[in-house]
């Protein structure tokens, strides 16, 4: 099996035949000339992951980002050849903005580990010695390469396990149900690591409102990132197409027990009069009903 150009932004949607993955393409297209806004009622902190494919400048994401969290997750390559051609250029100007910042590499079990790590190891050397950066490392798990189950899990926790000792960081690592269940042995290491999860709505252009749903052998406080579509409107970041959205479900303190305290710490709001208070509060609780209703919406749709 070829090795593909381009992993990662497929992972949310389970694969369909190529005439059916166009016509729903074409027909998006013309519903959503460009793609939705993130939703406004997902009260979970919003999250961007870039590659050479997207499209965006990173003052624009940081304006974005900053009233709820400011991260991204670059991809500074994968396997035993590929490097990205932005990873340099976001993950300089992430830190000249002082945005948190994580990489993000692929596994392909055609290739070995030492490959792998010497390849990884040889980006971060060109590109951004001795940093790399305020958040876990990231292994993308969704290539097969023709390999047995057994074997891509066990390539996938060797280089997960060979990153963590070449770098001294946390790594987690990234898939999706439809891989797991379809290519990979479900081993004992999958409890253990954190988990970036994949779930999109099927042929829908908005955000999946989560929880994502993921195998039970990983626990629900591991999973700490949902990548929520691929949609999402770049313009909204100064560029231009489509950019992959994803959302923190994990509770805050987890946020920045792994990618460190802000500097600068938020100053509280002033409580301002008590009417004020009282129209924040009913606007919040109306919000939070909102949200209640489009996942009770999502749940009857999809069990039924």
């Amino acid at each position: 099996m070829k090795e593909p150009i381009r992993i990662h932004a497929q992972a949310g949607r389970e694969p369909r035949p190529l005439v059916l993955g166009l016509l729903d393409g074409i027909r998006l297209r013309i519903a959503t000339p460009y793609a939705p806004t993130p939703s406004a009622i997902d009260s979970r902190f919003f999250l961007l992951d870039l590659s050479q494919y997207e499209n965006v400048e990173m003052a624009a994401v940081k304006a974005f980002l900053d009233p709820r969290v400011k991260a991204v997750i670059i991809r500074i390559g994968g396997s035993a050849s590929v490097r990205d051609t932005k990873f340099q250029l976001f993950w300089n100007l992430a830190r000249e903005l002082k945005m948190k910042r994580a990489m993000y590499t692929y596994n392909w079990p055609g290739w070995t580990v030492s490959a792998h790590v010497q390849n990884f190891m040889e980006s971060v050397e060109l590109w951004t010695p001795g940093d790399l950066g305020e958040g876990p490392i990231w292994v993308d798990v969704e290539c097969h390469a023709d390999k047995t189950r057994k074997q891509v899990s066990d390539h996938s926790i060797g280089y997960i396990k060979a990153l963590e000792q070449e770098t001294g960081k946390i790594i987690g690592w990234y898939s999706a149900d439809w891989f797991l269940n379809g290519y990979m042995e479900q081993q004992s290491w999958m409890a253990d690591k954190w988990a970036w999860w994949a779930q999109w709505l099927s042929n829908q252009p908005r955000e999946h409102p989560g929880p994502v749903y993921h195998p039970s052998i990983i626990p629900d406080e591991k999973v700490v990132i949902h990548q929520t579509g691929s949609n999402c409107d770049a313009r909204l970041f100064g560029g231009s197409s489509r950019v992959d959205t994803d959302r923190w479900q994990a509770p805050v303190e987890k946020f920045y027990e792994l990618f460190g305290e802000d500097e600068e710490p938020p100053v509280p709001p002033q409580p301002g009069d008590l009417e004020e208070r009282v129209n924040k509060n009913t606007s919040d609780i109306e919000a939070l009903y909102e949200r209640v209703n489009v996942i009770d919406e999502f749940l009857r749709s999809y069990n039924g």
